[in-house]
């Protein structure tokens, strides 16, 4: 009754998840079950993929290090996560973080997987990392003056114009508010600055700006 009950429990499991699942034989790496995910977000039909092995769904360049994973984790419980690129039918090429646990199917050394399609999470990461890298560079090749400030004015980055132009090296700027570095006029407006920072999300104005050597620049 006990071993009816979790194989009930493994069932439903396996054949109501949303991602893709299936459990392959260690030895052969042929897939001994899949479920209706599997079958719809890669594209085989059931009887397709029970005629494949685990290594037909990645590319081929990647097969070896695969098989090699494989082997590594064969005796292990649950081997962890992992990222891999695999082959939807049609040649599509996706990303995908798979979780995968040792276990006895029908009398065979076997692994189970559940693998999360992670393509556009990784396309929108990528895209993030270039805007970053972009951004990096605007600010850094910039020759007008750029800092970065949290909301009660402390400094956060400044570009590299900003420490040629107030004098201070970086490490110096990043110890310091930005009150510090503007002059005894445009102390007066900090604080309706910042407030209008904290309010609207957004200010702007003129402000004079003094440098190490005492020289004021407005901007």
């Amino acid at each position: 009754d006990a071993l009816r009950a979790s194989e009930e429990v493994y069932r439903l499991m396996f054949a109501g998840n949303p991602h893709a699942m299936w459990v392959y034989d260690l030895e052969t790496l042929a897939f001994l079950a899949v479920n209706d995910a599997a079958e719809k977000h890669h594209g085989y039909a059931r009887e397709e993929f029970l005629r494949m092995k685990v290594t037909d769904l990645y590319p081929a360049e990647d097969a070896p290090r695969v098989i090699e994973n494989i082997r590594k984790r064969s005796e292990s419980g649950y081997g962890g996560t992992i990222l891999w690129r695999q082959v939807k039918k049609g040649g599509a090429v996706i990303d995908v973080e798979i979780a995968s646990h040792a276990l006895m199917f029908a009398g065979r050394r076997a692994r189970v997987v559940l693998a999360y399609d992670i393509t556009e999470r990784k396309r929108m990461e990528d895209a993030l990392r270039l805007s970053e890298d972009r951004y990096r560079d605007l600010v850094e090749n910039s020759q007008d003056l750029i800092c970065m400030h949290d909301l009660e004015g402390n400094i956060l980055s400044v570009n590299n114009a900003a420490a040629r132009l107030i004098g201070y090296d970086h490490h110096r700027l990043l110890q310091l508010n930005i009150r510090d570095i503007l002059s005894a006029e445009a102390q007066d407006g900090v604080e309706s600055y910042l407030a209008a920072i904290r309010r609207d999300g957004i200010a702007s104005g003129i402000m004079a700006v003094k440098t190490k050597t005492g020289e004021e620049r407005i901007w």
